[in-house]
């Protein structure tokens, strides 16, 4: 009988105990979202702050590896011609100069979907390095008339996979020793 005693108190104490409300769960969900709602928007700029800040850096890698590529390229040149998709020699868009023997050319390719707005470095008409993949916006070379040594590269790469992204100009002046 006392065993029977003890279970009909257990059953009017899970019977007084009552759970969480709906008004109660509600109210909780209310307050999680008033706090969510500052911090996923701070999140949220964070991420767009960070793209950006890659972009930036992407550019600015790949301009001063395509202005170091380029500088190497035609430091130690013997024959320098700057030329224009117009044939005019200031400023243009493509470089044939030589180094020995060798005929070489700077030039962007713009024909083929794949490898659109790319820097080409060739030797004797072959391909041999592709700079700025798909990054390249424009390309000038401007030789100073005077001083016919010093040669103006100004670059401008813009990193089209990060939305955003920010347009990096950069350019540098070569001096070339064998001119």
């Amino acid at each position: 009988m006392l065993q029977l005693w003890g279970t009909a108190m257990s059953i009017r104490k899970m019977q007084n105990q009552s759970g969480i409300s709906l008004v109660e769960v509600i109210i909780g969900m209310a307050i999680m979202l008033i706090i969510m709602a500052p911090i996923s928007n701070s999140l949220n700029a964070s991420i767009k702050s960070y793209q950006y800040n890659m972009a930036q850096n992407q550019n600015i890698t790949s301009t001063r590896d395509c202005l170091n590529t380029i500088a190497d390229e035609l430091r130690y040149a013997t024959a320098i011609s700057v030329l224009s998709s117009t044939g005019s020699t200031l400023p243009g868009t493509q470089i044939s100069y030589t180094v020995g023997t060798q005929s070489r050319t700077i030039d962007t390719v713009i024909d083929t979907p794949a490898t659109s707005n790319t820097l080409v470095i060739a030797y004797d008409g072959a391909v041999q390095k592709q700079i700025a993949l798909s990054n390249l916006q424009s390309i000038t070379f401007t030789r100073n008339t005077i001083t016919r040594e010093k040669l103006t590269i100004s670059v401008q790469l813009n990193n089209a996979s990060y939305a955003n992204s920010p347009t990096m100009t950069s350019s540098t002046n070569v001096i070339m020793q064998n001119m």
